[in-house]
């Protein structure tokens, strides 16, 4: 990018102007704030606070300074709770009140002020030969030289307040009012009335805007003084009245006073008034008349004495030819205008008295003469006093004179000062002493020996003509290290000759990297709150200085929390606030200045850890387990912590029924189901392992309660366990299994195996037994399977037992055919049947019988199914020659022909004995059927 001629050409007139506007602000600034050519009128004085300044030659405002010259043209403003006093060459003042603005005309003939708002006061001079005008637009106040005069303005009203002398008032119209002493004008300057009132109650004293000082430390008492203006022709009664206000809203005491008849001599009322700003006034009624007197305003004020510094009490000066010169010196005076220094020979102050005037707090006079010299400060106020101007105590100083050459006195380092090597090599050291009137120069000794000979060559020797000198570090040698020099200093009057050194003072040269160490705790570190009134700072030190520990919370120091001197190397912390902190270790010199600040290093006092929150079990909640279960608690995991500890406690025991105390995961299997039924307190606690860079931090313990109900399991009731069961009661009336559930299951069922094979019950979660019926001979096993809301209850465990084979039933008696009998034609003759009979059985409701032949077993007749013990064979033909054998025996069978009961046979015989048939000789076979 190319810079063009129309750029150069820019720049140019950009800078010009930049320099012409500089230098007109320049000029400004130097035509108000320089010296100038405008004539002086006058020294203004603040009395509250400040005020500002507006040259007339220009438009710029300037914050004066106090006691600064006031000029001609000026323009003087006052603020809010501001006030300030001009005090004019030919004896005249001008009071500016809070928020009022006048500005200085003034001439050979005439004196004018341009009043432009607020309230101000004009007190005359009667030896001053200028009236005084104060003009406000078109009107104007003129108040003779020996006048003391209020002027205020509030809107379109003026008033003019005549307390001493008399003014004129010019109105715009050209009319003059004329206000005498004693009396108060108001002008509306809008509407041109006008009113003139003359007060018959004169108040005297406290004066118009008087400022009352004392320094007495109690509050002082004043006496109001007010005369009438004429006599009164009957006693008077009047009422003083006192308040913070002009208003008198609110009234500060109330003082009741009796003027007698004809009487019109000066009243004094004695009042306690405290420190501040007040307005008086006189009240009475005469003849139904409201008297009233002007409001008066005065202020009071307390000024302390000024403190003596130096020199010190019973001090004692030395001199061998020429008197000193003393330097006096004592703590300033809030608005003293100066002050008076006073010597004299006695205490009372009557004898060969000097004062001297002086406008700061200090002062150096040469001694008038040997002996002793008694002096006092008193200040110079501007103000009105309630009492005798107070002054200091005396202090007595002595003069005398000495021949031989004193030493000096030496100044600083003091004895057995520290210095650090690194701070040495980089600016040297430093030494000052007293100074000695007569010294033509002096001489700074410094040895490695306690009291060296001044001429010996090993001393180093530095001359100046100031009380003070610098020696460099290559002064004391090539190399410096930890050890100790002498330091001594000398001077040589106008004749030549050396005082004798003053006292030789130590100082130690101390390598400031090795000298004072931190050592424990290392940076960063973390101390559990709890600990920290038992944690150990150590450190390490090589130096005899007064060390001090400080705990900060800052790096920078600001803000000392914790500070304690030690002797020793190490230190025990305090119980303080968690937070972050820095400390460092300190030591201080002989004089008190700081010598060395280690680095500082950080701490962190930290909290307990988080609680922790109980997930499993809820807390507050009823936890259902079975016997003999294992709960697994689990909470939230705490931050930083490293293990924990569980404690389970019941109500109102403070032994835990559970402790477990190293548990790494924020979980503990507990086996509740092993511990009774009830509610419980579960506390969880956290903790953090000491470390390199911290303690062991121990955390809030948390409580949780929880109620636990162990829900048992089903047990199994009969039949016992490996019982034997009648077969025959297990086919007929059935095998009664029962249980008892003591938490009532949402499903239960019962689980019967015969053989292996399952046999059906019907079981039901309300009830706590079932009837299983017609169970077979055999072993049986059964268990109870039942659940509540997901736990499984089922019996723990199975039972058996074992239903016995039913046994036969015995078999009949046979009643007929006897056993062996034998039927032979004869008993065969006139029968069509043979009845069979036996005995009927209790336990049988059926009888099977049948007839077989005894050689063959041949079935006669098949077995029939009988309910009577009787059984009629009425087909005979079935019977042939030959044996027979019958048997019965009895059944049990239910009403749905399930046999539940199987009897023994009863076996008998019988013989059916019948004559072979013949076949007639001769006769042929045929034959038998004829022809």
């Amino acid at each position: 990018m190319r810079f063009s001629r129309s750029d150069a050409l820019v720049t140019l007139v950009v800078v010009i102007l930049s320099l012409l506007l500089g230098l007109a602000y320049y000029q400004e600034l130097h035509r108000v704030f320089q010296a100038r050519d405008a004539q002086e009128l006058g020294i203004i004085v603040f009395r509250r606070r400040s005020a500002t300044r507006r040259p007339g030659d220009s438009l710029r405002w300037g914050r004066l300074s106090n006691e600064s010259p006031v000029y001609q043209g000026d323009v003087i403003r006052t603020a809010g709770l501001s006030e300030a006093g001009i005090h004019f060459e030919d004896g005249t003042s001008l009071d500016i009140l809070e928020n009022s603005m006048v500005a200085l005309n003034f001439d050979d003939m005439l004196r004018e002020f341009e009043f432009l708002g607020g309230t101000i006061f004009i007190g005359g001079d009667r030896e001053a030969a200028r009236n005084v005008r104060v003009r406000m637009g078109d009107t104007v106040v003129e108040a003779s030289a020996d006048a003391r005069v209020a002027v205020s303005a509030d809107g379109n009203e003026l008033s003019v307040d005549v307390a001493d002398g008399q003014a004129d008032v010019l109105r715009e119209t050209g009319e003059r009012d004329t206000v005498l002493a004693n009396s108060t004008y108001v002008l509306n300057t809008a509407t041109g009335e006008a009113s003139t009132v003359a007060h018959t109650i004169l108040p005297q004293w406290p004066r118009q805007n008087s400022r009352l000082v004392h320094q007495y430390q109690a509050v002082p008492e004043l006496r109001l003084q007010f005369e009438l203006a004429e006599p009164v022709t009957e006693d008077l009664p009047v009422v003083v009245e006192i308040s913070r206000e002009p208003g008198f809203a609110e009234l500060q005491a109330v003082l009741p006073a009796e003027l007698p008849a004809g009487s019109r001599e000066l009243v004094a009322l004695p009042v306690e008034l405290p420190v501040g700003q007040w307005y008086w006034r006189v009240r009475s009624r005469d003849q139904g008349r409201e008297l009233q007197s002007p409001v008066r305003r005065f202020r009071v004020l307390h000024s302390e004495l000024p403190r003596p510094l130096r020199p010190l009490p019973a001090a004692e000066l030395g001199f061998r030819r020429q008197l000193p010169q003393v330097r006096f010196a004592w703590s300033s005076v809030a608005d003293a205008g100066g002050y008076i220094l006073e010597l004299a020979r006695d205490a009372a102050f009557t004898r060969e008295v000097q004062r001297i005037r002086s406008v700061h707090a200090g002062i150096a006079v040469p001694m008038p003469g040997e002996g002793d010299w008694y002096w006092r400060v008193s200040p110079i106020l501007p103000y009105e006093y309630l009492h005798a101007p107070g002054a200091t105590t005396p202090r007595v100083l002595t003069v005398q004179q000495q021949e031989a050459m004193q030493p000096l006195q030496a100044g600083m380092p003091a004895d057995a000062t520290l210095f650090e090597i690194q701070q040495v090599q980089q600016s040297g050291l430093a030494f000052s002493w007293q100074p000695e009137r007569e010294a033509q120069r002096y001489q700074l000794l410094l040895s490695r020996e306690a009291s060296p000979d001044p001429d010996d060559p090993g001393v180093v020797r530095q001359e100046t003509r100031q009380p003070f000198a610098r020696v460099a570090a290559e002064a004391l040698g090539e190399e410096l290290s930890e050890q100790a020099w002498y330091w001594g200093v000398r001077w040589q009057d106008a004749e030549g000759s050396w005082s004798p050194p003053g006292e030789f003072r130590r100082l130690n040269l101390v390598d400031g990297e090795f000298a004072l160490r931190l050592v424990y705790p290392p940076g960063g570190f973390r101390i559990a709150d709890s600990l920290a009134a038992t944690s150990r700072f150590t450190w390490s030190s090589n130096i005899d200085a007064p060390t001090v520990f400080q705990l900060a919370e800052d790096p920078l120091f600001q803000q000392v929390v914790f500070e304690h001197e030690v002797s020793g190397d190490s230190l025990f912390g305090r119980s303080w606030e968690p937070g972050e902190y820095f400390w460092r270790m300190r030591t201080y010199n002989v004089d008190g200045s700081v010598f060395l600040d280690t680095p500082p290093r950080e701490v962190q006092i930290v909290p307990p850890l988080d609680r922790s929150e109980l997930r499993q079990p809820a807390p507050g909640q009823t936890h259902m387990l079975v016997d003999g279960d294992t709960l697994q608690f689990r909470w939230e995991p705490v931050p930083q912590a490293d293990y924990y500890r569980f404690q389970l406690f019941r109500p109102g025991s403070s032994t835990p029924v559970y402790d477990e105390g190293l548990l790494g995961e924020p979980a503990a299997m507990v086996a509740l189901g092993d511990m009774p039924d009830g509610a419980y307190r579960a506390v969880i606690q956290g903790f953090a392992l000491a470390s390199e860079e911290s303690t062991r931090v121990i955390g809030y313990r948390a409580e949780f309660p929880f109620t636990s109900h162990r829900l048992s399991p089903v047990e199994l009731q009969q039949p016992a366990d490996g019982q034997r069961i009648d077969g025959l009661t297990a086919l007929r009336s059935g095998v009664r299994l029962s249980w008892d559930a003591a938490d009532v299951p949402d499903e239960l069922s019962i689980e019967l195996l015969h053989n292996g094979e399952p046999v059906p019950v019907d079981a039901s979660p309300r009830r706590s037994a079932a009837t299983v019926g017609r169970l077979r001979p055999g072993r049986y096993v059964w268990r109870a399977a039942a659940e509540l809301q997901g736990f499984d209850l089922s019996s723990r465990g199975s039972r058996s037992f074992i239903v016995d084979q039913v046994p036969p039933m015995r078999e009949p008696q046979l009643q007929t055919p006897q056993p062996d009998s034998e039927f032979g034609p004869q008993e065969l003759a006139g029968r069509d049947s043979i009845r069979f009979r036996w005995e009927s059985l209790d336990a049988a409701n059926r009888y099977i019988i049948g007839v077989y032949r005894a050689d063959s077993g041949e079935a006669v007749v098949p077995p029939q199914v009988l309910e009577e013990a009787a059984f009629e064979l009425d087909d005979l033909s079935r019977l042939s020659r030959g044996e027979f054998r019958w048997e019965v025996q009895g059944q049990y069978r239910a009403d749905d022909g399930y046999l539940e009961q199987d009897g023994l046979p009863a076996e008998g015989h019988f013989r059916i004995v019948l004559p072979e048939l013949m076949i007639p000789a001769g006769v042929r076979e045929a034959e038998l059927y004829g022809r």
